[in-house]
C-alpha cells in the first residue's frame, strides 16, 4: 500500500509488517492508529517520505520523544549504514521500543531511558522530532547532543509559522538556515528542517 509512493525493499516492508503486528499487541496504548493502512500511512511512510525529497548527509541520528518508536525504529531500517539514538522519558515505552528493535534484528539503533538534556557523552549530526514540543524548545533541550553543524528535521502541521518566530533569536544564534517541505498527498506533513551544511540537496519545490 504505501509502495507506491516511496521505493522500499522486500525485507522493508517485511520488517514494517512485523512492526506493525508488534505493535498492536503491546499491552499499552504506543499509538492510537490501529487500523493497518492508517499505521503504514501515517506512521511509517510519515516517518521517512521527507527523504523522497531531501538528501541527508549524518552518520548519528537522534529521535527526541520517540514513543512508540516513530521515527526512529523506521529511519533505522531505512538507514542501516546509521546509527540512531531514540529517546524518551517514559519507560514503559521505551521498554516496548527496546523489544521491537531486539524483534526486528536492528542493529545500528539503541533506545536510551532518559530527558534528552540529560544525555552526556553523545553528539548528533542530525536531530529528529516528530509531534513532540516546539521548535525553539527542542533546540535547546538538545544543546548538549548537538554541534556546530547538527541539522534538525521536525515533523509538523500546517501552520509553522508561530514557531519560526518564537525560536527567531535562537535560530540566528546558532546560524542555522531553515525551508519546509509541505506534503499535501498521500499524508498531510510539513517536514521543518534547519541545518548548517548537513542537508546536501534540497529539491526546489516545497509545496507537494
Amino acid at each position: 500500500m504505501i509502495s507506491k509512493y516511496y521505493d522500499f525493499t522486500e525485507n522493508q516492508l517485511k520488517k514494517f509488517q512485523e512492526l506493525y503486528n508488534l505493535h498492536i499487541n503491546v499491552p499499552i496504548n504506543l499509538t492510537r492508529i490501529k487500523e493497518k493502512e492508517d499505521f503504514f500511512l501515517k506512521h511509517i511512510l510519515d516517518s521517512i517520505y521527507f527523504a523522497k525529497f531531501l538528501n541527508v548527509d549524518f552518520e548519528i541520528g537522534i529521535d527526541v520523544g520517540t514513543g512508540g518508536g516513530f521515527p526512529g525504529v523506521i529511519l533505522a531500517l531505512m538507514y542501516p549504514d546509521k546509527m540512531f539514538y531514540l529517546i524518551d522519558s517514559i519507560k514503559k515505552k521505551c521498554e516496548h521500543v527496546s523489544h521491537f528493535i531486539d524483534e526486528l534484528e536492528i542493529t545500528n539503533a539503541k533506545v536510551i531511558n532518559d530527558r534528552v538534556e540529560n544525555v552526556k557523552n553523545l553528539k548528533a549530526d542530525i536531530i529528529f522530532s516528530r509531534g513532540v514540543g516546539k521548535v525553539v524548545d527542542i533546540i535547546k533541550w538538545t544543546n548538549n547532543v548537538s554541534h556546530e553543524t547538527t541539522a534538525y528535521l521536525f515533523y509538523k502541521g500546517e501552520d509553522i509559522e508561530t514557531e519560526i518566530k518564537q525560536a527567531k533569536n535562537i535560530i540566528s544564534k546558532r546560524g542555522l538556515s531553515y525551508g519546509n517541505l509541505r506534503i499535501q498527498e498521500p499524508i498531510q506533513r510539513s517536514y521543518l528542517y534547519f541545518n548548517n551544511f548537513s542537508f546536501c540537496r534540497v529539491r526546489p519545490k516545497t509545496d507537494i
